[in-house]
């Protein structure tokens, strides 16, 4: 499901924003939050549902190591516990990242030795995995370096998942955008602040149809 489809536009976007915001305002302000996560993990599982677990399993790993990071006081130790757990996290989400990206180039390099031939595994890239790891990362580590806490799985999901960021970015900071949802002026309607939006939403759409369409003809040519 793109941005620019029309059932992202005419369907996807109305239904999510009028559950939002008809749970809020009878007061089910956790249930609006449910409510835009999973609508961001069935438009993430639109394109192929097979790597939706993916997504979840990381999500759930990084949470736990998280609250454990979160747990973690001072220690004596040369490399104390809540250091390793946060290199831990780190090699793992890196790791996660080199399988999916890198796996057939680490392969192809392989097979130039004399007597080396592997098999490529021809991995169908995850729709955003560099966005929801690196950006799980950048928790990880500010959980360790600031003593970041978030203990609400739900609102963790949230953040990860949040569907307008999810496949194309840009990587975001908790303290950036979970207050935006803890904000109860963001969670009732606003006319004011849904024309803004819409606006802004147009603005890009031109861009991407428009624009980035019409030079994509011209920059194929180039490549081809």
């Amino acid at each position: 499901m793109l941005f620019n489809s029309y059932i992202f536009i005419f369907a996807f976007l109305p239904l999510v924003l009028l559950g939002y915001y008809c749970l809020n305002h009878s007061g089910h302000l956790r249930a609006g939050k449910v409510w835009l996560l999973a609508g961001s993990w069935l438009f993430y599982g639109w394109w192929n549902p097979i790597y939706l677990p993916l997504l979840l399993g990381s999500i759930l790993i990084n949470y736990k190591l998280a609250l454990k990071i979160q747990s973690y006081g001072r220690s004596r130790e040369i490399i104390p516990p809540k250091k390793r757990l946060m290199l831990l996290a780190v090699i793992l989400n890196v790791s996660l990242l080199a399988y999916y990206k890198y796996m057939d180039f680490f392969i192809f390099n392989a097979n130039l030795l004399p007597g080396v031939e592997f098999e490529f595994l021809r991995l169908a890239l995850p729709l955003g995995i560099s966005f929801f790891t690196l950006q799980q990362i950048a928790f990880i580590v500010d959980c360790y370096r600031t003593g970041l806490k978030e203990r609400n799985p739900i609102d963790y999901a949230l953040f990860v998942s949040f569907f307008p960021q999810l496949i194309a970015g840009p990587i975001v900071h908790h303290r950036e955008i979970m207050p935006q949802f803890s904000a109860t002026d963001n969670a009732h309607f606003s006319a004011a602040k849904f024309a803004l939006g819409t606006f802004v939403f147009t603005v890009g759409l031109f861009k991407k149809v428009v624009i980035a369409d019409s030079f994509e003809i011209l920059v194929n040519q180039g490549f081809d």
